[in-house]
């Protein structure tokens, strides 16, 4: 009997070695060149779960406020952000191509927000929705509900400007004929992207996912193929790596359609950054003043002077993803994606000021669904 099991796994394991990454059938290349006059539309939720831990002398702190959180800080206990924040993305493709680059129009409008803040012990909790450009829900402080409406009710330090929320936030992806992005712009300003077109790089699974990632292989692909990708982002102090393995697992129905359930795993490398870094960091940031009377060499020299020491500390950061897409179309259907977030930083030697750390830890997730 024991030679009979044997045989009949060996020969399993031959008929799975024959079909190799064939066992899925088809076999096609990947791309997110979407195309021409193609409109899509996402419902998009973003997970930001946070706790922050702050270590601040009693003395610095002082009449410091947390406005409507109470009247002092009380920062003995950790800090905890849990928000759920709704978008709705649209995309639009360009009818025209212009010298082999294609553009895809971006435009982000917020729909929700739902969560807490509690700030040792004194806690804000929200819910929140935009119903035809207004604001409307309750934020509860300390366990008092108000009602708002049009931006009514809400606490004076919540943030931003209600009013900006009817109108979207738009972007322009100009894609060259392989599908990758080449310059990102903004239009009237309404979107911070800053240098997006590398931001897209560090993480593949960025809020534009169905325009800039996962990163596809050059080679035609099919159920059981898998594939590593290993990026290099940003430069000088602020170099990056990013290391991802991918495999697609299956071919289902997602919406409506038939797609690839691809899986992804990976890590991006840490960083730690002194007083010098920091400050070589910031003068390449922020344009030279040349009314000023030092320049950064001398803030350096000044801050080394007195002992002041910065420290920065990125740790690794790990990212799992899961996404559905349907290659006959090119369209990402469905996506879930979780990165953890882990950093401390330092400030010690400060004249009269004292020792202060900040530490954080915790996750932001994606969750990210055609909708048709």
């Amino acid at each position: 009997m024991r030679i009979r099991i044997v045989a009949l796994m060996g020969a399993l394991l031959l008929v799975v070695a024959a079909c190799g990454d064939d066992a899925g059938g088809e076999r096609q290349e990947l791309s997110y060149l979407l195309e021409p006059g193609t409109s899509l539309s996402y419902a998009t939720e973003l997970g930001i779960d946070l706790e922050i831990e702050v270590d601040v002398p009693p003395d610095l702190l002082g009449d410091l406020g947390a406005g409507d959180l109470g009247e002092g800080l009380d920062l003995s206990q950790p800090i905890v952000i849990d928000l759920v924040i709704g978008l709705d993305m649209d995309l639009d493709v360009a009818e025209e191509e212009s010298e082999g680059l294609r553009e895809v129009t971006a435009a982000l409008l917020p729909t929700s927000m739902v969560g807490i803040f509690d700030v040792g012990g004194e806690v804000m909790e929200f819910d929140l929705a935009v119903v035809d450009g207004e604001l409307t829900g309750t934020v509860t402080t300390n366990g008092v509900t108000e009602q708002v409406d049009g931006g009514e009710g809400l606490p004076d330090d919540f943030g931003f400007d209600p009013s900006t929320l009817g109108e979207p936030a738009i972007a322009v992806f100009v894609l060259d004929a392989d599908g990758a992005v080449v310059d990102v712009r903004t239009e009237d300003d309404s979107m911070n992207v800053g240098d997006l077109t590398s931001l897209t790089e560090i993480t593949a699974n960025t809020l534009f996912v169905p325009i800039t990632g996962p990163d596809f292989p050059d080679e035609a692909v099919g159920v059981g193929s898998d594939w590593d990708t290993d990026v290099t982002v940003g430069e000088g102090v602020l170099t990056l790596e990013r290391q991802t393995s991918y495999a697609i697992a299956a071919s289902e129905e997602r919406q409506g359609r038939e797609a690839l359930r691809i899986e992804g795993e990976g890590i991006m490398s840490g960083l730690e950054l002194d007083l010098e870094d920091i400050v070589e960091l910031l003068t390449e940031l922020i344009p030279p003043d040349p009314e000023a009377e030092i320049d950064p060499a001398q803030t350096l020299a000044l801050l080394q002077a007195f002992g002041v020491q910065v420290r920065f500390e990125l740790l690794p950061t790990e990212e799992v993803s899961t996404l559905w897409y349907d290659a006959a179309d090119g369209v990402v259907v469905e996506m879930a994606s979780t990165i953890t977030i882990s950093f401390e930083a330092e400030v010690t030697g400060v004249p009269e000021m004292g020792d202060v750390s900040v530490a954080v830890e915790g996750a932001v997730s994606q969750d990210l669904v055609l909708d048709e």
